[in-house]
């Protein structure tokens, strides 16, 4: 294709994810079903074209204040390509930030998120040390290296199509970003043999397959994961079967969490709580979820994330532990949660907490606190 022809691609897809986006959507799905769909771009033409498209999502805040909010998106876009002028600009756009954000959000993580994402696998280690899948890899001509700070992760040079290597097919590697991976070895430590787990908003799984696989050197745990969503769990059965983990029970949960609560209450010794949030955290890997939100969604993320606490503690064993995750770096989801929880429920104590920084890890951003049942 030619230079104006990817233009013009990029340009339609960028409106079309754009509307996913005000409608509070993933853009990242629809930009990859119209990449792959459009059979006449080569692989380099979609490479170029997908950058193009994010390249206008990671400067909205730029455009925006440019052109108005209310441009048109082939307006946004075709500015997106000229130089930036900068001349007046506020601070929230030299960040590249919605200006309602801006003060909630640690200047110097917002920088560190404007890098683009690398692209990070886990190794499930109880089916073969990564020295030996890096090896696999390079026997298909496709280079990697071990992650900085992971025990368990790879790095890889460049994108390719994962599924059609040897090392997943077998089920040794999933995607996941390094700060994930880091999340998954500071909790299970504390997960002991024999060990009731339940991992409560467990979504595609790729927490639970973490864990499960971090714990089975100890002689494994007893997990379950649930989710509101069926067809989350149905991708994490997908990928435990890939990955030959079997005993992991899988249930969907109503609204409500009834009657799954009653019948489990004080029934685990660990709860792995990865609230819903704001992912202000992975604007490296999805610069549109700034645009997705707004202070009325972070309102509801807060008031949620309380009744998912309250109800996960419930389950939870005396002498149990509850972990609560969030990849937000927002501290009215992190630790003023943690502190109204601790207000309302005398009998749990909070052990630890830290954040996987963005600027320390070079990776998606979280925040985990350990707090214990006394």
């Amino acid at each position: 294709m030619k230079a104006d022809e990817q233009k013009a691609v990029a340009r339609d897809i960028f409106a079309l994810a754009l509307e996913a986006v005000k409608s509070g959507k993933p853009a990242d799905k629809v930009i990859s079903f119209e990449v792959k769909n459009r059979r006449f771009m080569g692989a380099n033409d979609r490479r170029t074209v997908t950058d193009m498209v994010w390249n206008t999502f990671h400067n909205l805040a730029y455009l925006r204040w440019k052109l108005g909010d209310d441009a048109e998106a082939g307006e946004l876009f075709d500015l997106s390509l000229k130089p930036r002028d900068l001349t007046g600009a506020p601070e929230y756009v030299l960040y590249d930030c919605p200006a309602f954000l801006f003060a909630d959000m640690p200047k110097e993580e917002i920088k560190a998120m404007q890098a683009r994402a690398s692209f990070d696998l886990r190794v499930n280690i109880s089916k073969m040390a990564r020295d030996k899948v890096i090896q696999m890899f390079k026997m298909q001509g496709i280079s990697a290296e071990k992650t900085p700070f992971s025990p368990v992760g790879l790095r890889m040079h460049k994108h390719f199509p994962l599924e059609e290597t040897t090392a997943y097919k077998r089920g040794l590697v999933a995607v996941m970003d390094e700060g994930s991976q880091l999340v998954a070895c500071k909790i299970a430590p504390f997960i002991n043999k024999g060990d009731k787990v339940l991992d409560l908003c467990a979504g595609g799984g790729g927490k639970t397959l973490a864990l499960f696989d971090l714990v089975a050197e100890k002689g494994g745990a007893d997990f379950t994961a649930t989710d509101i969503s069926a067809e989350r769990l149905e991708k994490l059965k997908a990928r435990a079967k890939l990955a030959v983990f079997k005993g992991i029970k899988i249930e969907p949960l109503s609204p409500d969490y009834q009657p799954f609560l009653a019948k489990h209450t004080a029934a685990f010794d660990k709860v792995v709580v990865d609230a819903p949030c704001s992912g202000t955290g992975t604007w490296r890997r999805a610069p549109d979820a700034k645009w997705r939100t707004s202070p009325l969604a972070l309102a509801s993320y807060e008031s949620e994330q309380r009744a998912i606490l309250t109800k996960a503690s419930q389950m939870v064993k005396k002498g149990g532990k509850l972990f609560y995750i969030t990849c937000s770096l927002r501290q009215a989801e992190n630790e003023a949660q943690v502190e109204w929880f601790l207000s309302e429920n005398k009998s749990f104590t909070l052990l630890d907490s830290e954040y996987i920084l963005p600027s320390k890890y070079a990776s998606d951003g979280f925040f985990v606190a350990m707090i214990e049942n006394k």
